[in-house]
């Protein structure tokens, strides 16, 4: 697996994207943008570029690897046609065979911001990234150790 330099900033977001933009500033975890992910393609014998909408690495001192978790996020149209989900799905499995998750944010997520915030912390958790928590002023600030 080969992970490319970050890019800075994306030419453009949609809206959907902005607002979880927006929610992941908030709550001060560290992510790249339309992150490049290589993985090799055994049958074409070719790599296979994706692009993660939000990438959070995540290394691991013991094992010396870098894993992470992608955050896609897709409009109600994504979800439109069967083959489109598939095809999804196929690229979620073929990711976490070197390391990455993947959280799929649909519109509906994005309708309550503490339910998102909710499920991006549990997904981080969930992977084992330590997070350490404090209250001020009635707001929640997470910050990645």
């Amino acid at each position: 697996m080969k992970i490319f330099s970050k890019t800075p900033f994306p030419k453009e977001f949609s809206y959907n994207e902005l607002k979880v933009f927006m929610i992941l500033k908030k709550l001060n975890i560290d992510f790249i943008t339309q992150y490049p992910i290589q993985i090799p393609d055994t049958i074409n014998n070719r790599m296979i570029t994706y692009y993660a909408d939000f990438f959070i690495r995540k290394y691991d001192y013991r094992t010396m690897k870098c894993n992470g978790l992608d955050i896609e996020v897709d409009s109600e149209f994504h979800f439109l046609t069967k083959g489109r989900i598939r095809k999804d799905e196929e690229r979620d499995e073929e990711l976490k065979k070197y390391g990455i998750e993947t959280l799929r944010i649909r519109e509906d997520d994005l309708k309550d911001e503490e339910k998102l915030k909710s499920l991006i912390i549990n997904k981080l958790k969930e992977l084992g990234v330590k997070i350490k928590e404090w209250f001020l002023t009635k707001t929640l600030y997470t910050t990645l150790l």
